[in-house]
């Protein structure tokens, strides 16, 4: 099956490049605030009318324990609003919380569980998962099987390491989306993934690749850039 293209976007203005562009699958993200970090309720509604159906909508909602003050309000959003077909909350610090005696299994269902039954949960595995004091990928996409998700995407928690390819070797990316695909998810790759990543990327067949610092302009807290998207594809296409 053909790859995908996922860009993630932090405004309206942005996601009408992104739907210009006909990418497919468009992720709301404020990407000044983390690696998930949550955008702004307002600025989730704008981008879900922008969009208006045209493309699946993803939105990241942080990570599990740290203090999202706005995520029932968004959650309230995509309930009533809909058009929002998945969500993504990390996992980042919830080994510190395991080992004072809180099961971070049953903090992210409970999380999984508050979603509107139109939203379906992403099992989110960190490369960097050491770093990020999260579970162990296996850990992750048992725990998400288990939960429902039918989505698994590899990203990197800390934006300042290297990307993906540079923390995991091929044999370790290519097991984690074998143990993904057995549990029936669907793949996406991420990490500060670049266009003279494709050939490799590609080589492994997700599902998806998501992005968003390759395709704006400076780094990624910087502004889409609709050249920068454009020429992205054409990489895309003429790798695949």
């Amino acid at each position: 099956m053909k790859t995908r293209l996922l860009v993630s976007v932090r405004d309206a203005a942005e996601a009408t490049i992104a739907l210009e562009a006909g990418v497919d699958v468009i992720d709301i993200k404020e990407p000044k605030a983390g690696s998930l970090g949550a955008a702004s309720h307002h600025s989730i509604a704008a981008i879900v009318r922008t969009v208006n159906g045209a493309r699946p909508l993803s939105v990241a909602l942080g990570e599990l324990i740290e203090d999202t003050p706005h995520r029932g309000e968004i959650l309230s959003l995509i309930q009533s609003a809909g058009g929002v077909s998945f969500a993504k909350i990390g996992l980042a610090n919830t080994i510190a919380v395991d080992r004072k005696g809180n099961d971070w299994r049953s903090h992210w269902l409970t999380a999984l569980r508050a979603l509107p039954d139109s939203v379906s949960g992403v099992a989110v595995v960190y490369a960097d998962w050491k770093t990020a004091r999260a579970p162990a990928p296996r850990d992750v996409i048992k725990a998400g099987s288990e939960f429902g998700c039918r989505t698994m995407l590899i990203d990197t928690f800390d934006k300042r390491l290297p990307g993906l390819l540079r923390l995991w070797s091929v044999e370790e990316i290519t097991n984690c989306l074998a143990a993904a695909r057995e549990a029936e998810m669907q793949v996406v790759l991420a990490g500060r993934l670049s266009a003279d990543d494709l050939p490799a990327v590609l080589a492994l067949a997700p599902d998806l690749i998501a992005v968003r610092g390759a395709v704006c302009g400076g780094d990624r807290a910087g502004s889409l850039d609709a050249v920068k998207l454009r020429d992205f594809q054409q990489r895309m296409t003429s790798v695949m």
